[in-house]
């Protein structure tokens, strides 16, 4: 018999999520293992269902998410997984619903993909963190203008721009980080979302995936989205910041500024103009930046919604994973755009001159030595800059001294020495020594702080997989043991 509207709600539901079974498979594989052994623990399943339900669910882990047949025909993907147990061991499979939703096994799968996820997105945070402290430590010597609305600024250095990326990588690092509690939180014996008559200790079942402890309300268990929302828009804060990069680097890596190249690896020719060098790595950083953008803002309008609404989580299973996945993948990439970059130190440095970039440290001078206050000083600079630009030369002593009779100042005297000086890159970059400025003093110092940060992030996230691996492969173990694999031990 056809049900009035079935096949609509399979084309345009139930799809939807199927399409989502693929990353789901694995995980909700071991939470219905996880599930299995906690019945097994408080004797609420037969023993020999219990082997029947364990030993098919270890074949669906060893085998591709193809080998079952997730199809909107059966609904969605916990109901094509019991078509599946069904047809395969019969009334045993009936066992996976005690004491537990369909939503909660969801749940749990959900946040098994995502905190691998944000372990991964971390480690890839370290890994930019160093490759951008890395590089800059080698071109702390390489002078250049930093650039203001694309306009000379003033002398700094490629390695202090560079390490300017390095603090916001390690922010929506550390970001993630302190997300992962909440994420990594469990919602097992949640039941229908007031509790379960079977499954009374909740802790126990959650620390057996590598769950850092259960979720205290169990409603909030059921619905919470907001540790989801934090890991996606710490995810897209970082790949911004990488766009922010990539956006200068495709300016700096252009015939006419010709600062950076990129990889061989990271470029793309033109397959009709043979001179080109397409730096298509950079392309690819800032379309993903975008992209993430969406998924971010997509995420937010489906949260949007009464409490115990399934919406917010069928929109989310498969967009936040692969959302966290491209910001990986973006961010490994950005990584070895960086430590690929070769730097042209001679381009760079000619591109100071006759820029007047040392002006600022003139004005400075003036506020210093002849107690103007700093607007008449830039006043003076200002018109001193104009007059030897039209004559495309450096600001002589004459200018200052012409400028500052017209501004209606007492004589200024200050030699072209003096002015050669405070303008020279280099001496300006030294004596930028305080905290964050831009010698090199002060670089390696900063520089030296942050590698430590990024290697605590990677040993965090190391030290994170390793336990999270290793408490999804002893719920794997223990189920081998039930189905009998290893007959000498007994279920712990």
């Amino acid at each position: 018999m056809t049900i009035d509207g079935a096949d609509e709600l399979a084309r345009a539901g139930y799809a939807w999520e199927i399409a989502d079974a693929p990353l789901l498979h694995e995980p909700l594989t071991l939470a219905d293992l996880a599930h299995v052994l906690e019945l097994v623990r408080i004797k609420a399943i037969p023993p020999a269902s219990a082997r029947a339900l364990a030993g098919e669910l270890l074949a669906m882990l060893a085998a591709p998410p193809e080998s079952v047949d997730y199809s909107p025909a059966f609904g969605e993907m916990y109901s094509s997984r019991e078509h599946h147990l069904a047809n395969r061991i019969g009334d045993d499979a009936g066992w996976l619903h005690s004491g537990r939703t369909r939503r909660e096994a969801m749940r749990i799968a959900y946040r098994i993909l995502v905190r691998r996820h944000v372990v991964d997105l971390v480690g890839g945070a370290a890994g930019l963190a160093e490759a951008l402290c890395d590089q800059a430590a080698e071109d702390l010597d390489s002078v250049m203008p930093d650039y203001t609305y694309l306009q000379p600024a003033e002398p700094t250095t490629f390695g202090h721009y560079l390490a300017s990326f390095v603090d916001p990588v390690l922010r929506d690092g550390g970001r993630l980080e302190r997300e992962f509690a909440d994420v990594n939180a469990s919602p097992m014996g949640s039941g229908a979302a007031s509790g379960s008559a079977l499954l009374r200790e909740r802790t126990v079942a959650g620390n057996d995936l590598g769950f850092d402890g259960a979720i205290d309300h169990v409603r909030d268990a059921m619905w919470q989205s907001d540790p989801f929302t934090h890991v996606l828009l710490a995810a897209t804060t970082l790949v911004l910041g990488q766009d922010k990069l990539a956006e200068d680097l495709e300016v700096f890596a252009s015939r006419e500024f010709d600062f950076v190249q990129l990889g061989d690896g990271l470029v793309r020719p033109s397959v009709l103009m043979p001179q080109k060098r397409n730096p298509y790595a950079l392309t690819v950083i800032r379309g993903m930046s975008g992209i993430l953008i969406g998924r971010a803002t997509g995420q937010l309008a489906v949260s949007k919604s009464p409490s115990a609404r399934s919406d917010l989580y069928i929109y989310a299973y498969g967009e936040v994973p692969r959302a966290l996945d491209l910001a990986t993948r973006t961010t490994e990439l950005s990584t070895a755009v960086v430590r690929t970059l070769r730097v042209s130190a001679s381009r760079m440095s000619a591109a100071l001159v006759g820029r007047h970039t040392g002006a600022a440290e003139t004005a400075a001078y003036l506020v210093r030595e002849f107690g103007v206050d700093y607007r008449t000083a830039h006043s003076i600079v200002s018109q001193a800059v104009r007059a030897a630009g039209a004559d495309a030369r450096e600001v002589t002593a004459a200018d200052i001294a012409t400028a500052a009779r017209t501004a209606g100042i007492a004589p200024v005297v200050v030699t072209d020495d003096r002015l050669r000086a405070l303008a020279d890159p280099r001496g300006v970059v030294a004596s930028h020594d305080g905290l964050g400025g831009s010698a090199a003093e002060s670089m390696t110092a900063f520089i030296a702080e942050r590698r430590m940060r990024a290697e605590e992030l990677a040993t965090w996230a190391q030290g994170t997989r390793r336990r999270l691996d290793d408490g999804e492969a002893s719920v794997v173990r223990r189920a081998r043991e039930l189905v009998g694999e290893y007959d000498d031990k007994e279920i712990s």
